[in-house]
């Protein structure tokens, strides 16, 4: 059963050109094949791993080499979509391939700090991938190996003093002005060579901290700018948290207003409710009250039967019986939308009407003529222009009680 596990890796930038907002692009030899050496960082292990041409040069592990972040050092958090921006200071090309043993690319940098410590002969490349490790161990062109990678994929490429790949994975400067010319070497450097190892120079780096810079050693300098990225990270986060429990807080008291206002709202309407309902117990065990309706509503019943006749009224309310007697009285009058005040105005006007029209009748009879109709027009007109002005008095009365 293969294992997932986390490698980086070394290699080197090449021939290079300088573009007019100041980027650097250049060649570059990002990684190759061969048997590694990876201490454990816990238990201080050396294991030899093999990464073979087959895995190494695999299509779909090539393609994810193509357009990655380019790092000063590897950060100290796994590069994704969420850490890049703030420790991307380049990336690499569209373009991976197989160069011999290598797998070559283009390289744009573009971070100043970085293009300082290139120019310094800060130049070589580690790879930062996944990986599954193959337990078996092996020999592979006569070096042992205790593993094998296999499904390699890359988030990253960093710029380091020193890479495990070898001097020959670089960043491929200008090769006039470069002063190291030493020849590809594609051995691996066991741990048991004789030969002497080199030992890497010690560089300072600027740094600016509130305004001001300062020289540091540049082990030190990365720590700082990785902790500074770590803590703008966690203050962007805080921020962003708290103005999203501002927003919810926000949204919760605008819920609790609206539920309010709508609670008001039917308190209201309940209490109008039962001020009509008080009210109409009131008229209802009032004497006085009783007694007075029961004489309206008898005279209402005597004054309709001057234009309703017999008619059973039973059961109709006064506004009803009114209206029943201007639409007899007066055809042609449209009674929709007419507020009571107006109805009770113009049953008012036609009862005028028959009296003024009998009082007439009566005169002209006793004198021995009765012209048929006489008047009527008129007395229609005026009973129609007083139950519209009425009508409209009503609803201004209305309107300014609202």
């Amino acid at each position: 059963m293969l294992e997932k596990a986390r490698r980086s890796d070394l290699s080197s930038l090449g021939k290079g050109e300088v573009t007019p907002a100041g980027y650097m692009r250049c060649d570059a030899a990002f990684t190759r094949s061969g048997v590694f050496e990876y201490v454990d960082f816990f238990t201080g292990k050396v294991t030899k791993e093999l990464r073979h041409p087959d895995d190494v040069f695999a299509p779909d592990s090539l393609s994810t080499l193509a357009m990655v972040p380019i790092t000063n050092y590897h950060p100290p958090e796994p590069m994704n979509s969420q850490t890049a921006k703030y420790y991307s200071c380049g990336s690499t090309g569209e373009n991976i391939e197989q160069e011999g043993e290598l797998v070559t690319g283009k390289a744009c940098i573009t971070d100043s700090n970085l293009l300082g410590l290139i120019v310094a002969g800060t130049d070589e490349m580690s790879c930062g991938y996944t990986c599954d490790i193959d337990p078996t161990p092996g020999v592979w062109e006569g070096i042992k190996y205790d593993v094998r990678q296999k499904n390699i994929r890359y988030d990253h490429v960093a710029v380091v003093p020193q890479g495990r790949a070898g001097e020959e994975c670089r960043l491929r400067i200008d090769s006039a002005s470069h002063t190291d010319q030493r020849p590809l070497a594609f051995a691996i450097q066991r741990k048991d060579s004789a030969a002497p190892q080199p030992q890497p120079q010690e560089t300072t780096m600027k740094i600016k901290l509130q305004g001001k810079e300062y020289d540091v050693a540049e082990d030190v300098g990365l720590a700082v700018q990785a902790e500074l990225a770590s803590a703008t990270k966690a203050t962007q986060t805080a921020v962003a948290q708290g103005e999203e429990a501002v927003k919810e807080a926000k949204a919760q008291a605008d819920a609790a207003k609206k539920q309010a206002d709508g609670e008001k709202g039917r308190a209201d309407a309940l209490q109008a409710e039962l001020d009509n309902v008080k009210k109409a117990h009131a008229d209802a065990v009032d004497p006085a009250k009783r007694q007075a309706d029961v004489a309206a509503r008898v005279k209402l019943e005597k004054d309709a039967a001057k234009f309703l006749g017999d008619e059973k009224l039973d059961g109709k309310s006064d506004s009803d019986i009114k209206k029943a007697c201007i639409a007899k009285a007066l055809p042609s009058f449209k009674l929709d939308g007419v507020a009571d005040a107006g109805i009770d105005t113009a049953f008012g006007v036609i009862l005028e009407q028959a009296k003024d029209k009998n009082d007439a009748l009566n005169s002209l009879r006793a004198a021995g003529t009765a012209p048929a109709n006489a008047g009527d027009e008129t007395k229609a007109d005026k009973a129609q222009s007083d139950m519209v002005q009425a009508n409209r008095n009503a609803n201004t009365e209305y309107m300014a009680k609202r």
